[in-house]
């Protein structure tokens, strides 16, 4: 092992979870810090693809994954009056496994935590890091309870708005707007929708996402603005005016909402850190490091990837900074590919010329091109 017998994890999220139950099975003892007072989360549904079913088969929780949300074989598209023109088939690499899954994301973040709880990890609420001080050999932590803990290493799945990314890589690097927002409501789920479908409009991608026997949800994406910012309780009637072109299936709901129907929206943001993800003994991970638009569903999966590949080198023989410089190297090429990819096909997406286009020349093989780039062993 590279001399790691005690790590903090800053970040109780996908990764920050995923990072904790790897490194205990790993051996190595674990404290987990979370800003937020409880194990609460924002977030409707969230897409695992072939990939992310992979890494995390390979800590044991795929199958409670796929058996707590909703296995899909692909994705049907649609233009703005609900007429099917195509269908996105995903192959699976995992004998036995779906081709994608849908899983809502309070299920997950269960999941997930009982996984680090039952393997040991120690999850803290309410606190953050104030200060921490690397001397080469570990690094003293001081929390915001005043308490003081020395680690081995720091990784750092704290988020889009990483401070420990500051710490890390200085101010240079920072979230960038794509011009574009997001928009999910959850429902309960409608008898009829019973796979993912996108509807294509003009300059707005609709959708319906089913994520277990009883809940869905409506998404949608739209051209906004930078800066633009929307009243909480004027959110249902921003997204209704917004899918007005739309009949069919996306009237059908919209045309339903209530009043007080949990609609959020959020700008679409993109970052790409370049190698190395570390400053001593202290590393990123997850969207501390790069964040991708939704239009790949690989958000999620490339936090979890991280959090397998670190847990594997810090459990391997020989010098640590080589197995975190090892670390950035094999993750950074495959988050660029990600993220470079998944703002390509927003921008297409958006336009819907040659959205339809690429439906009618077989968007089906561009997305079995993305699924075989992403099968390649992490």
């Amino acid at each position: 092992m590279a001399n790691i017998d005690r790590a903090l994890v800053i970040g109780a999220g996908i990764g920050g979870l995923s990072a904790a139950t790897a490194l205990r099975q790993a051996g190595i003892a674990v404290d987990v810090v979370e800003k937020s007072p409880t194990n609460r989360v924002l977030g409707v549904g969230i897409f695992q693809p072939a990939n992310a079913l992979r890494a995390l088969h390979s800590i044991g929780l795929a199958e409670a994954c796929i058996a707590a949300g909703w296995p899909y074989a692909g994705v049907r598209l649609c233009d703005a009056e609900g007429t099917a023109h195509g269908f996105l088939p995903f192959g699976s690499r995992l004998e036995g496994m779906p081709a994608n899954s849908l899983i809502q994301r309070p299920t997950l973040q269960r999941i997930l935590t009982d996984a680090a709880t039952d393997a040991g990890a120690a999850l803290i609420f309410g606190t953050v890091v104030d200060d921490l001080v690397d001397d080469g050999n570990g690094v003293d932590v001081t929390f915001s309870n005043g308490e003081r803990r020395r680690y081995d290493i720091v990784i750092g799945f704290d988020g889009i708005r990483s401070q420990l990314r500051r710490y890390v890589a200085g101010d240079a690097h920072q979230p960038g707007y794509t011009g574009y927002v997001a928009w999910r409501v959850p429902l309960p789920r409608s008898v009829d929708v019973t796979e993912p479908a996108m509807f294509y409009g003009p300059r707005v991608k609709a959708m319906l996402m089913p994520t277990s026997p009883e809940a869905m949800y409506m998404g949608a994406v739209t051209e906004e603005p930078e800066g633009v910012t929307f009243d909480r309780s004027s959110l249902r009637d921003a997204l209704v005016e917004r899918l007005a072109l739309f009949s069919g299936p996306i009237a059908e709901v919209r045309d339903a909402l209530p009043d007080d129907a949990d609609v959020s929206a959020y700008p679409l943001e993109t970052l790409l850190l370049p190698a190395p993800w570390h400053r001593g003994r202290v590393v990123l991970g997850g969207d501390a490091a790069h964040v991708c638009t939704p239009h790949q569903a690989q958000g999620a999966a490339m936090a979890v990837e991280d959090a397998v590949v670190l847990a594997e080198l810090l459990a391997g023989d020989g010098d640590l900074d080589k197995a975190l410089t090892s670390y950035a190297e094999r993750r950074q090429p495959r988050c660029a590919f990600v993220v470079q990819a998944s703002v390509g096909i927003a921008r297409m997406e958006m336009d819907t010329v040659q959205m339809n286009a690429a439906v009618a020349a077989g968007a089906a093989a561009g997305s079995s091109k993305l699924s075989e780039a992403l099968s390649a062993p992490i």
